[in-house]
């Protein structure tokens, strides 16, 4: 358990069959998973809003409240956005993709971690008012504007963290 929450926090990697290694930050693993994520967890959001019940999108909404005054604390910020985000996918019927999205979120925390770690003050800013249009289109329930916000919202942090090639271990 204490392993799976370590992976988790992105601080170590399960191997199957063979234990656990201390996480890397490589700069082609995290293209990778990014690259993956902005096809997989638009395609889950746009399934999941016609399937939003009102009472989850009330916690949506609270949740946003939460992130945005976390700000000032990174790693609650990281949690609750963590939550956002899977939160609003749980309602797509599709289990096996949910399941993948789980998991690349788990592969990408050290990143998501690292890309904070310069220009924090606008970074979360601009992450505050995607999340904010990202929920105006569940709210209007229209799942392909969501999953337009969503991809650009994942590309811009892949992007930026191409431009930072100094926060990878293989730089």
């Amino acid at each position: 358990e204490a392993l799976r929450r370590l992976e988790s926090e992105g601080l170590i990697t399960l191997v199957p069959h063979s234990g656990a290694r201390v996480a890397r930050i490589d700069i082609g693993e995290c293209t990778e998973l990014y690259r993956l994520r902005e096809v997989i967890e638009p395609m889950a959001l746009a399934e999941s809003v016609p399937n939003l019940s009102a009472q989850q999108l009330i916690e949506l909404r609270g949740l946003l409240t939460e992130i945005e005054n976390s700000s000032q604390d990174p790693p609650r910020w990281l949690k609750l956005d963590r939550r956002f985000h899977l939160e609003s996918y749980a309602a797509a019927p599709m289990p096996r993709v949910l399941s993948m999205i789980e998991r690349f979120w788990n592969q990408t925390q050290q990143y998501r971690r690292a890309y904070l770690g310069t220009d924090y003050d606008t970074k979360i800013a601009v992450a505050n008012s995607e999340h904010r249009l990202i929920f105006v289109a569940l709210e209007d329930r229209d799942g392909g504007d969501a999953a337009s916000r969503l991809r650009s919202h994942l590309r811009r942090t892949r992007i930026t963290l191409s431009r930072h090639p100094d926060l990878f271990d293989d730089a």
